[in-house]
């Protein structure tokens, strides 16, 4: 990712608190889109292993990615899943990955199981509270407070349970994520859920968010899409799964600071157009007294 914030002079990318995210606002504050450009420079450092310090002691990620296939045969072999039909890449799709200690390049297609979304006819969903599963049908039933539900599913096609990773691959909201907060969604085929198979789900949604942007970058407009294929043959940054927590623990920290921050700015630009069209008013008003 290029956040575009190492324009702003030389940084240095070790571990990242709130106060040092602070001072890094303070040398790009004048720059447009600065809070969003903190935000993708707080997920780059994630994916590079600069967020956080790395522990020796972790088990390795290679280590974990051995026990994700033993979790993968035992699933298939008790009919939680169906067998995968999906064949790693030979190659690494022409993506050079330097790692920390511990991290392995892995394929998503390795360590996901993928549901995709299937469409409903009319008259296969209602609009009536309980009459079947909660339909969702693209991003704009998401939202910070939870899945927003104004459709029920007559028929279950796609199914989504809760936990699981929602990730948009068609329409206008290409690439948005949410993790479901239900029991259990039916998806349109707008939608496709990432079950994540000994890995922290939050820790793929921000590898998510980078596979969103690959695809922008290579389409160099909107995104016609994302398929199954896509999402599968996404080569990423594996860390040990303790790392992996620790990197969401520390995501969420600094994404609530620049939420507040967003928010502290909007409001004082809010004040100063206020303060602005009271001024004007006063002026105008006293230009015309002086007539």
């Amino acid at each position: 990712m290029n956040t575009g914030l190492m324009n702003a002079g030389p940084v240095n990318t070790g571990p990242i608190n709130a106060e040092r995210l602070l001072e890094l606002y303070d040398r790009v504050a004048d720059a447009p889109n600065a809070v969003a450009r903190l935000r993708r420079f707080v997920l780059d450092l994630a994916v590079r292993g600069k967020l956080v310090p790395q522990d020796p002691s972790d088990e390795p990620a290679e280590e974990l990615l051995k026990r994700i296939e033993a979790e993968k045969k035992r699933m298939v072999r008790e009919g939680e899943v169906k067998r995968s039909r999906w064949m790693k890449p030979e190659s690494g799709n022409g993506t050079a990955l330097e790692l920390p200690h511990g991290w392995k390049a892995t394929y998503l297609g390795e360590v996901i199981e993928l549901l995709s979304g299937q469409h409903l006819k009319p008259s296969e969903y209602s609009e009536e509270p309980d009459a079947g599963v909660p339909y969702i049908t693209g991003p704009s039933d998401f939202s910070d407070r939870g899945l927003c539900i104004s459709r029920y599913a007559l028929l279950r096609k796609a199914v989504a349970r809760q936990g699981q990773l929602l990730l948009t691959v068609k329409g206008s909201g290409v690439g948005k994520t949410t993790i479901c907060d239900l029991p259990e969604v039916a998806i349109s085929r707008q939608l496709m859920a990432i079950t994540p198979i000994g890995c922290e789900v939050k820790y793929l949604e921000i590898i998510t968010d980078g596979l969103a942007i690959k695809l922008q970058e290579q389409a160099r407009s909107l995104i016609p899409g994302i398929s199954r294929d896509d999402v599968k043959n996404y080569l990423f940054p594996l860390p040990p799964l303790a790392e992996q927590r620790r990197i969401v623990a520390r995501v969420d920290e600094l994404m609530s600071l620049l939420d507040r921050l967003e928010g502290a700015i909007a409001t004082v630009e809010v004040t100063k157009q206020r303060l602005l069209e009271s001024l004007t008013y006063h002026t105008l008003n006293e230009e015309h007294t002086l007539e």
